[in-house]
């Protein structure tokens, strides 16, 4: 990423220390026989949010099952006999699809595990020059974009430094981060 006005690597240092303290405080909790499937960072970098958070095995299988009866019910396009029907099955598909991890971090059975506010974050987005940086915002904005190779690099750090060594995990175990209201990034999975 380009050099910048605002110390990423802090926020790095920040999240790294937050989530491996995080890990190794619910540890205790999860035993063997309902072990730990998803470790991701609930995030909102515009306003300096980071929650990490973990789920376990029964809970993702309960509200994957909940998201399936959900799925079954909504299926009437395939009982449609129109002569039609066809052009909309691949996004009635695609919105159908079954996930196979608990994609919503706020349902995971261990949602906010600490609570790593980083004020600096939230100030800077705040501050004159920000308008400036964000100004050819795409889909992310400027601090959205910076801040998500800030929680790959995180999730790199956690998986190759062993934080989930001693933490009883399925496999696969997945490891990752989502911002509000978005689609769950998978950046690594544990075997």
């Amino acid at each position: 990423m380009s050099t910048t006005p605002f110390d990423f690597e802090a926020l790095e240092e920040h999240l790294f220390d937050g989530c491996a303290e995080a890990i190794a405080s619910v540890q205790s909790e999860i035993g063997r026989e309902d072990p730990a499937v998803f470790f991701a960072i609930d995030a909102n970098p515009y306003y300096g949010e980071f929650l990490p958070s973990l789920d376990t095995r029964s809970n993702a299988a309960a509200v994957m099952k909940g998201h399936q009866a959900s799925v079954l019910e909504r299926r009437a396009w395939l009982k449609d006999t129109s002569d039609e029907a066809w052009k909309n099955a691949h996004e009635h598909a695609r919105f159908e699809s079954l996930p196979l991890y608990n994609h919503e971090v706020a349902d995971f059975s261990h949602h906010m595990l600490a609570d790593l506010k980083y004020a600096p974050l939230a100030s800077f987005v705040r501050d004159p020059i920000y308008a400036t940086l964000n100004a050819t915002a795409s889909k992310d904005g400027w601090v959205e974009g910076h801040t998500r190779a800030v929680l790959a690099r995180v999730v790199d750090r956690l998986v190759d430094g062993g934080h989930f060594a001693s933490l009883p995990i399925a496999a696969p175990f997945g490891v990752g981060y989502a911002y509000h209201g978005e689609p769950m990034i998978v950046c690594r999975v544990v075997l």
